[in-house]
């Protein structure tokens, strides 16, 4: 067992040598069991949440990559090109969840969604991201969306 000093360090070197780290990798893992039942699903939102417009490009400069929907609080940071909120009520559609291969603490997961809002540059990918909580796992240890910012479209459940 580390002590409690050596493992603030290595948090400390991890988390400074964030500017130096290469790109984050992804695979899609929508076919996989805590994955797949998501897939398709309809949700609506039940609170604002935040959406944030991200570029990757090295001068943080347009076109936005894609959009983060976030809980509070949010992203921040030079690659945030623009900034909104999601009003309650507003209806996603999951099309697949992507996990992070090199992310140096934990499984890192995008899911997709489509959502329709004039606030978004068409074409340009959507993910629902685990910052403020909006992903959870249910008894089965599938992946979800957090039910105190998220409930299934009706006619989803069907």
């Amino acid at each position: 067992m580390l002590s409690l000093n050596t493992r603030l360090f290595l948090l400390t070197v991890v988390m400074l040598s964030g500017c130096t780290m290469p790109a984050a990798n992804y695979e899609d893992v929508s076919k996989e069991a805590p994955y797949k039942r998501l897939i398709g699903k309809r949700f609506r939102t039940l609170t604002h949440l935040q959406i944030r417009g991200i570029t990757d490009a090295e001068a943080f400069r347009p076109p936005i990559d894609y959009y983060f929907i976030t809980g509070t609080p949010s992203i921040g940071g030079p690659e945030v090109l623009e900034r909104s909120s999601l009003v309650a009520g507003s209806v996603l559609e999951v099309t697949r969840i992507l996990r992070c291969t090199n992310c140096p603490l934990d499984d890192d997961l995008h899911v997709q969604v489509t959502i329709s809002s004039d606030q978004l540059h068409e074409g340009t990918p959507v993910y629902v991201v685990d910052v403020g909580n909006l992903l959870d796992k249910d008894v089965d240890k599938n992946v979800t969306l957090n039910s105190e910012f998220f409930e299934p479209e009706p006619s989803a459940l069907r």
